[in-house]
């Protein structure tokens, strides 16, 4: 598994190293988004968006009850 930043998130413009096509599962695989959350992100971005940004909306989703948090970075 190589650690080079070889990608670049589309939410917050970090670099980052995606993955999903290393031989051990991706560290995203162990956050758990809702439905209507992934929907949202599919249909904002194109391609991954590193783990920082993912926990964050995972985190926002979990304290809205679900109801779909912010897609905008905050930072």
């Amino acid at each position: 598994m190589s650690g080079a930043a070889d990608d670049r998130c589309p939410r917050c413009g970090r670099a980052f190293h995606c993955g999903m096509n290393d031989a051990a599962p991706c560290a995203c695989t162990t956050l758990a988004l809702d439905a209507p959350t992934l929907a949202a992100l599919r249909e904002r971005y194109v391609g991954c968006l590193c783990l920082a940004c993912l926990g964050e909306l995972a985190t926002d989703a979990a304290r809205a009850g679900g109801a779909g948090p912010s897609m905008d970075n905050a930072a």
